[in-house]
């Protein structure tokens, strides 16, 4: 049987001034060589990067919060392609609200049971705020993922959690929602965009993180295959 998928692109793109966890300068670009600057008849331009590992859209391993978990390099590439779940959350959102065990079993109850080795994405919405850093960042008040509802997820054998916010976890509520889910080596994906184009189920999420030796996180390349 022949099918044609729709690609979407679920990553923001880097620039000086993107939101940050910290408030601080994410990502910079300088150039070495400029075409101007070389002779002969064949120009080129060359540049320099430099960036946080959690800048823009970007995994955390199991490293990022155990000191003898896996890093990004070790995480098999089969489990960064897989079924993605699209949970629509945006209705309710608000910036201080927690995604529930409720609202999982709400969808679960319209859409079936979470497949095994699926990709969950949780979609606020809170994504249209990324071009104004402040906004977005907002002091750590965005919506988050409450610990019963990481529970519950955890339970589903997921390969992976994708939010669009900062973090699954607020800092007022610690971060159980990182160890709940790393601890099972569950990764996490954050600063997703566009997860509103995904249907609930029945596409594909491709997670493709740089290869950096001993990386606890990783920018990504974040893309959702929809059939058509």
């Amino acid at each position: 049987m022949s099918y044609k998928n729709k690609v979407i692109d679920l990553t923001h793109t880097l620039n000086p001034e993107i939101p940050t966890w910290d408030g601080s300068c994410g990502f910079t670009i300088d150039t070495l060589v400029d075409h101007h600057e070389c002779q002969g008849p064949y120009t080129f331009k060359a540049q320099k990067f430099t960036l946080l590992a959690s800048a823009g859209t970007h995994i955390d391993s199991p490293a990022h919060v155990f000191t003898h978990g896996a890093t990004t390099d070790q995480i098999h590439v089969d489990n960064l392609i897989a079924l993605a779940v699209m949970i629509d959350a945006r209705s309710k959102v608000t910036s201080s609200y927690v995604v529930s065990e409720q609202d999982i079993i709400e969808w679960e109850y319209i859409h079936g049971t979470i497949p095994d080795q699926a990709i969950v994405c949780i979609c606020t919405g809170w994504d249209v705020r990324w071009s104004d850093k402040d906004l977005y960042r907002n002091n750590h008040q965005f919506p988050s993922i409450s610990a019963q509802a990481a529970q519950l997820l955890s339970t589903r054998n997921i390969k992976g959690i994708i939010v669009d916010t900062l973090s699954p976890d607020r800092p007022d509520n610690g971060y159980p929602v990182h160890h709940i889910f790393l601890e099972k080596s569950i990764f996490i994906v954050e600063n997703a965009t566009n997860l509103h184009y995904i249907p609930p189920c029945q596409s594909q999420v491709v997670v493709a993180p740089l290869l950096i030796e001993g990386a606890t996180e990783s920018p990504v390349r974040l893309l959702a295959l929809v059939p058509e």
